[in-house]
């Protein structure tokens, strides 16, 4: 398989519009900058509308239920229908099988994260044993409890991949086209130096001359559905048919005070995920994940009031969803209750309210359209009195005449 591995390194020649990450940069600053000029007041907005389940649904309606703390008999009666013990046989042994493909574990805790993820690990075959090179004489990134590991321990120290392996990206590459930490993907090939069977050195290989040698990692092709950027593939039938499937390489990420680093591939086992680190994730039909097992229980909702509804609001249809344990009127009572919780909710409609008055006094000549063809013509004039120290930035003008030209006959 025939790829641009150095791609995956980052941005670089991996442009949004043509424009690298470091001007990408320079065009954020001055959004910013014209967001404050425009606005010297902030605004509020809340979401109307449901994004990932339909409001006719009693999906939808149960959920809104969770999120106002007002679940009741019926509720309970809702959710303990999708206790893996109550779905059909076929549906249940989907949700049951730990291997079974687009099926992603939601927990509570890492612990039972960490649990799910060796029992995966233990069903795969052919698998390549990765450990990270651990650098530096303070030793701050041989282990992820020192407190100042920092972004180091984003390298996982010992881990192992397999062709088919379902696993997710842990640390940013190029955000703008959705490789970012968290995203999520499955492992179709790897490519060890040589076609060995490489194992890394545990530390830096020492070379006849007394050199030391950078240590040699094997590159995981990942596909990554969720992937917008360009096809890294060089064969143009290979790129047409897969266009999602990104390499990712080893990189060396350094801890808090930047005297010790850990390098190796920034992949984990993403089989199973605490509801926390899966906020954003969406799974059902058409997305990279199309099930989800949630491990939950009355205790854990005590300790972080509202993971439930966290958990739930993930999938976009009821058939996606199954919960691992029973769901009685206790359970269904203890959704969303407590002071922090509480606190939540009064601050939701306090901007609610917010966002209601802003609505009713905005100017109606304020149109999306007429925004951004002013920002446009702002960072253009921002950007032009930099040209001659740093001509790289026309690319930034580019994309802004770019979008211009999108905009059509549009009047400030």
């Amino acid at each position: 398989m025939s790829v641009r591995a150095s791609l995956s390194r980052g941005c670089e020649e991996a442009p949004l519009g043509g424009v690298s990450g470091k001007y990408l940069t320079e065009l954020t600053v001055e959004m910013v900058k014209a967001v404050r000029q425009s606005h010297p007041q902030p605004s509020c907005h809340t979401l109307t509308e449901p994004c990932r389940q339909k409001a006719s649904d009693g999906l939808y309606r149960e959920l809104q239920k969770a999120r106002n703390a007002v679940t009741d008999s019926d509720s309970a009666t809702f959710w303990n229908g999708r206790q893996e013990l109550h779905l059909g046989r076929e549906e249940r042994e989907a949700f049951q099988k730990v291997d079974t493909p687009k099926l992603l574990f939601l927990t509570c805790t890492r612990k039972a994260a960490a649990d799910v993820n060796a029992a995966y690990m233990r069903t795969l075959k052919g698998c390549c044993r990765c450990r990270a090179v651990v650098e530096g004489s303070k030793g701050h990134a041989k282990t992820d409890s020192n407190r100042l590991c920092g972004s180091a321990k984003s390298i996982p120290l010992d881990t192992m991949y397999a062709v088919g392996m379902d696993v997710k990206l842990t640390t940013n590459i190029c955000p703008e086209l959705m490789l970012c930490n968290g995203s999520r993907g499955v492992i179709v090939d790897i490519i060890y130096p040589g076609d060995t069977g490489y194992v890394p050195p545990p530390r830096l290989v020492q070379a006849d001359d007394g050199e030391d040698e950078e240590p040699v990692f094997p590159i995981v092709i990942v596909d990554f559905p969720g992937y917008c950027g360009p096809s890294l593939l060089t064969d143009a039938a290979q790129a047409a048919a897969h266009p999602t499937l990104v390499p990712i390489v080893a990189r060396a990420l350094r801890c808090e005070r930047s005297c010790c680093s850990r390098h190796g591939l920034p992949l984990v086992c993403g089989k199973a995920d605490t509801v926390h680190s899966a906020q954003g994730i969406t799974i059902g039909r058409g997305q990279a994940l199309t099930r989800c097992l949630l491990m939950w229980n009355a205790k854990m909702e005590a300790l972080w009031p509202g993971i439930f509804y966290v958990a739930a609001s993930r999938v976009k249809e009821l058939g996606a969803f199954a919960l691992r344990q029973s769901f009685c009127k206790a359970d269904a009572a203890s959704i969303g209750v407590g002071a922090a919780a509480l606190q939540t909710r009064r601050e939701m409609d306090r901007i609610a309210a917010k966002a209601e008055q802003h609505s009713a006094a905005r100017d109606p000549a304020r149109t999306f359209e007429a925004g951004l063809r002013w920002f446009c013509a702002h960072v253009k004039a921002q950007v032009r009195e930099k040209l001659e120290v740093e001509p790289e930035l026309e690319d930034v003008i580019a994309v802004c005449e770019a979008w211009e030209d999108g905009l059509g006959s549009v009047v400030v």
